[in-house]
Formats: C-alpha cells, structure tokens, sequence
C-alpha cells in the first residue's frame, strides 16, 4: 500500500446524509479536479475506500445573499471585494468499493468526515479494473495516465454492443478494435466485417493488408442450394409449410450435386420445372412462383463466388455492402454468410470468429415483419446460442430503439458513445443493466472519441479516450464536405469539356 500519497484534493464533509457506502462528499481544494477522475479516502482499517467523482459544484457565500449582491454591484468598489475569498467547491464521489492488500471488494464501512481524498494511483486502478498487460489497448482510462488494456475473451466473448450518434467515432473505435484483434500473437481468430458505408475497406490498403481480403458484394454470387427452409420461406414472404415445396425440391437437387450431376441455375430450373410433365399441377405453379421471386435477386446462383474456407485465425473478411441499394438484398447476403459461418463454427470447420455488423438495426430491427428483417433470425440465434461455440457478434448502430431487444440483451459488454436521442437512452437503460444513472447521464455530453464502457469486461462503468489507431496514416484523410463539392464541379467540367471537344474536335481548351 502507498506510503506517501499525492497532495490531496479534499477532505470529506457531512452533507446530504453522508458519508454512507455509496456516496461521499467533500471540500475541494485543488481546483484542478475533474468529473469523472477516480478518487480514494482510508477508511478506518487503512483500506482504500475507492470511487469515482460524479459531480462538482461550486459555491460563494457572498453571492448566496442576492439582495446585497443587486445592492452592491452598482458600485465600482465591488472589483476590490475579496469575493474570491468565500469560494469553495464540493466534489460528490460515488463509492465502488475498497481495496485492502490488492483485493477488491464491497464497501461496508463508511470514511470518516475529516478525511483526506486523493487521485487514484496507477497501481490501484490496473489492479481495480483488471487491466492486463497484454490485453486489448483501447486507449487511456478518462483523465488518468492509464491504458485501458481488456481481456480479449471478456470484451467479446459474450458478444458486443457498440452504439452512438453519428459522427462520435463508433466506427473510428472499430477500426482500433479491429487492429488489436490482427495484432494478437497468439489466440488468433477471424474477423468478418458487413460494411454498409466502406467504413473498414481502407484495412486493405494498410499495414494490415497481408491478413485483408475486401468482397465487393455487387460482384457475389450465392449458391440458393444454401439457403435454409425458413430464409426461403422469409425471402417468399410465404407460410413455413408453403416453402416446404422449394425445400424439397433443392434437397432433391442436392443430391443431383452430391450424385456428381450439374446444377442448373434459376433461370434454367425455371424451365426446366415448366417443362416437367411429371410435377403435379398445383406443386408446379408453387414452385414457379417461388423460382421466380428468387429471380429477382440477381446474385442467386448455382455457384459460390465466395467459400467460408477463407475465413482463418488471424484474418479480416470484409464484406463491401456499399452497392447494393436494396436492403433486402443487404440482408439476404448477411444472413447466407451469417447461417454458413454459424454451421461451420458449430462443426469447428472454422476458426473462433467475431462477426461485426455495421448499422445493426437494419439488419436486425425489432418491430419489422419478418420479410422485411431477413438476417434478423439468425443474427438473433447467434446472440443466444454463439458463445457457446466462440461465436461472437459485434452490433454497432445510431439507432439503438430500433434494434432488436433480442440482440441487444444478449450483447454482455457496451461501448457507448456519445448519445442525445432520449428514447434511444432509454432503450439502453432498459437493455444494459450494468450501467447506472449517473453514467447514463453523462452520456450526451460526451466529446468524439470518448466511450463508456461497462458489462462483462469492466468490474463497473468507466470511460475511455479512445487511442489513435495504428494505420490512420496508411491511409487517405476524410474527405471534406468542400472537398466533395470541389470534386464534383470538376467531374462536371471534364464532362463538359469531353462533349464540347466531341462536338467541335478543332476547338482547344483555350477556345473553351
């Protein structure tokens, strides 16, 4: 235990029914402390009362007496009151528990009033929140020189959520999670990415480009032999049991594959099946109609353009969605690699893997029908049975009240960034039980960059600023809005310039 502690910060006071085990208060006097900063007091067996400051108010007693103050401030002899002098600040500190020879536990004994406060040690908050040394390094436990290092199979075994405004870095922290995943020495598992925005395609052009494989989804092609009883009877919008006469004919299909015969693609079926004398009347008209709904998604296929067999330790899959405009398209494609990778998990045939799913709530909203949420069930599955199989999911979205409840509940470890959307606070407040109010409230004055973390993989809420991410100067800077603007003007005069050229090929560009 520390000898001689830092200056201290204050000394702690009755006020409000305290000192008690969950609350103290205390006289500041170095002004320089912050919301947020943790704090201990002794207690009265030498053990380090431990908590965090939730809030600071500053008083002055001359200015409490508001008549003499509207009497007074007319005067100019008022810049020469010693106003300052009757200042003084109140810290209220939220007590976690106590630390006696390095363990942690629940405070049972109140401080003292009269005691000192004094800033956290390093030593105290590494042994407090259990920061390894070869952990997970997210960035700096907030106003402490202390990196937040996490146990990677805490933070994500147990599924994650990450969910902000845009623009507060939900994304940005990805990236810095992603790195820490590629950068692991030993226990390495696979990474796969649904990226709606190319938020993470810069990976393949970084410094982690040798483990980086980016699918442009406009160019996929899915095998529909893939595709589960309840993904047809979701895609047909259609009864369970009417599906059952597609699911019947792919098994009979499949065994044409496994027979070594070819498998036609669906145009080919279509009329194949038309052509079929032997299929009776009412099972034919099903079947057509059900062959021609899967016709309209172009990437439907007898092929497979892209094999789970590329998913390995220590590799990053991204799965460039940014083409496709059809959300239900989006969603097919998530659901076939989601269901394909789970079975494979289930089978061991591929590595522990972490899937992360950008923009959650469209691919998992809570109150859509089932045609219109086609990735939902299995995203849904994963969250309730994954972690059983080391089959982590990774939810990040703007829009926390539109996401599944399902889901969500299940994600055991939150990283929370800034946030204003009242009913998008309350969902989280009814969805993570491990944050409490005074954390919750401080969540729409966050700055960019900075994140609450809490559940699984932290003994109690705290906050971190977020680390600069290793390969951000691999890669190009954000375009601008201006810069957007810019761009485009000139597009516009090259195209203006082509077609002036074309119509008059003896003009030059000083003639324009």
């Amino acid at each position: 235990m520390e000898k001689t502690p830092t200056a201290p910060l204050g000394v702690v006071v009755s006020l409000f029914d305290t000192p008690n085990t969950n609350f103290f208060y205390f006289v500041i006097k170095n002004s320089k402390i912050k919301k947020g900063q943790f704090v201990y007091v002794f207690g009265q067996e030498n053990e380090k009362i431990f908590g965090i400051i939730v809030e600071i108010s500053w008083y002055n007693r001359y200015y409490r007496a508001h008549e003499e103050v509207a009497d007074l401030s007319q005067f100019d002899s008022m810049k020469n009151f010693p106003v300052s002098e009757w200042e003084y600040g109140i810290g209220k500190v939220k007590i976690f528990g106590s630390i006696q020879e390095d363990k942690f536990e629940k405070c049972f004994f109140p401080p003292k009033c009269g005691t000192d406060v004094f800033l956290a040690t390093k030593d105290d908050l590494n042994s407090v929140f259990k920061f390894e040394q070869n952990g997970l390094n997210l960035g700096k436990l907030l106003y402490h020189d202390v990196d937040v290092k996490l146990d990677f199979s805490k933070f994500i075994g147990k599924h994650l959520a990450i969910l902000a405004m845009s623009g507060s870095g939900k994304s940005y922290f990805t990236s810095v999670l992603i790195e820490e995943l590629l950068s692991l020495n030993e226990s390495k598992i696979s990474v796969v990415v649904f990226d709606s925005h190319r938020d993470y395609t810069f990976f393949a052009d970084s410094n982690f480009k040798d483990n980086v494989i980016v699918v442009n989804a406009k160019n996929l092609k899915l095998n529909y032999l893939s595709l589960g009883s309840s993904q047809i009877s979701e895609v047909l919008q259609i009864a369970h049991k009417g599906s059952q006469y597609l699911s019947s004919y792919f098994a009979h299909l499949k065994k044409q594959k496994k027979e070594g015969m070819s498998i036609p693609d669906l145009e080919e079926l279509y009329h194949s099946i038309e052509s079929d004398s032997a299929i009776n009347r009412n099972t034919k008209e099903a079947l057509l109609s059900s062959i021609s709904h899967l016709k309209k998604f172009k990437f439907l296929s007898n092929q497979e353009s892209f094999s789970i067999k590329n998913f390995k330790p220590g590799k990053l899959i991204i799965f460039d969605l940014f083409d496709i405009d059809d959300l239900q398209s989006k969603q097919l494609i998530v659901s076939y690699y989601l269901s394909k990778l789970f079975r494979a998990r289930k089978k061991e045939k591929i590595p522990p893997i972490l899937a992360i799913i950008e923009e959650a709530h469209n691919f998992c909203p809570e109150k859509q029908k089932a045609s219109e949420a086609l990735s939902r069930g299995i995203i849904n599955t994963i969250a309730r049975e994954g972690r059983k199989f080391f089959f982590s999911i990774c939810l990040i979205s703007q829009r926390p009240v539109h996401l599944s409840t399902t889901a969500l509940s299940q994600c055991n470890t939150n990283v929370i960034l800034k946030i204003t959307n009242p009913y998008d606070l309350d969902h989280i407040k009814e969805s993570a039980e491990s944050i409490d109010s005074d954390s919750l409230s401080a969540i729409p004055s966050l700055d960019v960059g900075v994140g609450l973390i809490s559940g699984e993989a932290a003994q109690f809420p705290f906050f971190v600023q977020i680390r600069k991410r290793k390969s951000y100067s691999l890669v190009s800077k954000e375009k601008t809005f201006a810069q957007a603007a810019k761009e485009y003007q000139e597009k516009l005069k090259q195209k203006q310039d082509a077609l002036d050229a074309y119509l008059d090929p003896h003009s030059t560009n000083k003639d324009l």
